[in-house]
């Protein structure tokens, strides 16, 4: 009698199993998964349709700060500026490809908040901590950007987030109660433009992630041709230099300020150091 009780249970149970996985397996075919496949096809297209209409400026903001830095990493023409009586327009300029790239940073994620878009997320977040992170200097905290950023927006009656531009930035800067992150900005840019040696492994990583932004945005070389995607090689720099140079010290601190900024492994560094020079 328990044999027969105990094979109408089993019975009982596997038929409920079977009909559950069933109904599961339909539910996921004919329901789960095609609305799944709806909803990231409508996710795609609304932020196809959204980065569309932000694409064309926000590339350029990147590309011409990428400019800037690339220019300032080969050895930059600030010394040539200051004698043509030029300097203040070169850090303000500086200044405002900086503050302008934030702005286009805080409209991306502000506008993109809403969709599922993390390939360009981590872009951003890339970028952003490559000023932030790091040792003293050039650096620009999270929150000190999404202020600058912040701050170089306006919204017009149309309610579309806009850009400052270099005009207004420029009178912006002028003002005697401007805000403290731009006397701020303003100050450090400077010291770069002055002695941007010491900064190389930082512009670096600026540089690469720029570039990373830009390729992800332009993947088809429609607004920034090729030859002006190249990153800096840092490393390769340094080498060529190698010979000509009078202080291992400098160069060693540029090796670990480029593993501090994850542009090198610790054992990749210390292969490279240089010993100092003996004295005769």
């Amino acid at each position: 009698m328990s044999e027969i009780f105990s094979f109408i249970s089993s019975g009982i149970i596997g038929g409920f199993l079977g009909a559950f996985l069933g109904g599961f397996a339909k539910f996921f075919w004919d329901n789960w998964l095609p609305s799944q496949m709806t909803w990231r096809r409508e996710q795609k297209v609304e932020r196809d349709k959204l980065l569309s209409q932000f694409r064309n400026p926000a590339i350029a903001a990147i590309s011409d700060l990428q400019g800037r830095i690339f220019v300032l990493l080969q050895g930059g023409n600030y010394a040539y500026l200051r004698k043509i009586d030029m300097e203040d327009y070169y850090i303000l300029s500086t200044a405002f490809l900086v503050a302008q790239f934030f702005a286009w940073v805080e409209i991306l994620l502000q506008k993109m908040s809403m969709l599922d878009y993390s390939e360009l997320t981590s872009r951003l977040e890339k970028a952003t901590g490559s000023f932030s992170h790091g040792y003293p200097g050039f650096q620009i905290f999270r929150l000190e950007q999404r202020e600058i950023g912040q701050r170089m927006l306006n919204v017009p009656v149309n309610s579309n987030l806009q850009c400052l531009g270099y005009a207004e930035f420029i009178d912006m800067m002028k003002k005697p109660n401007r805000s403290a992150c731009f006397s701020r900005l303003e100050k450090i840019t400077k010291k770069l433009l002055e002695d941007p040696g010491n900064e190389m492994a930082r512009l670096t990583a600026i540089q690469h992630a720029l570039i990373d932004l830009i390729v992800f945005l332009d993947p088809k070389a429609e607004w920034v041709p090729p030859n002006r995607r190249d990153k800096f090689d840092l490393l390769a720099s340094l080498e060529n230099k190698k010979p000509d140079r009078n202080s291992p010290k400098t160069y060693n601190k540029i090796l670990r300020d480029m593993q501090t900024m994850g542009l090198m492994s610790e054992d990749s560094t210390r292969g490279k150091m240089s010993k100092p020079a003996s004295r005769q």
